[in-house]
């Protein structure tokens, strides 16, 4: 609900009747709506981080693997409503701030280990 109607815009109302239960049961898991978002954010790294591991897994060469990493986020973000990140960033800029600095430090973490696989495959030159 939040990437499809913006993180501000819904409500714990409206989580609870998508869910058919009790704002009651919602509160027993999440202290409040922040703390919600920033597990369903953590969701959405571990989603993203499973696509990275899955390109990983393929054991292309290094160059292919780099192609293949850059396609599997251009789609991605191609088919990502800005919307809801917009709204993050305003409204719950330490998640967002989080967020971002959480997934660019897996992608450099993971750029960097291709490079050395690349050199240790005598395929990319420092």
């Amino acid at each position: 609900m939040f990437l499809k109607l913006g993180f501000k815009s819904v409500t714990m109302d409206d989580i609870a009747c998508e869910m058919c239960i009790s704002k009651k049961t919602i509160y027993k898991y999440f202290s409040n709506k922040e703390t919600l978002i920033e597990e369903g954010t953590e969701v959405i790294h571990q989603k993203i981080h499973t696509l990275m591991d899955d390109v990983i897994a393929k054991n292309h060469n290094a160059i292919v693997e780099n192609f293949e990493m850059r396609k599997m986020f251009k789609e991605m973000f191609q088919s990502f409503d800005h919307s809801p990140a917009y709204q993050l960033k305003k409204h719950y800029p330490e998640i967002y701030q989080k967020m971002m600095a959480n997934e660019i430090e897996d992608c450099s973490y993971v750029f960097r280990q291709n490079i050395e696989k690349g050199n240790r495959r005598g395929i990319v030159s420092p």
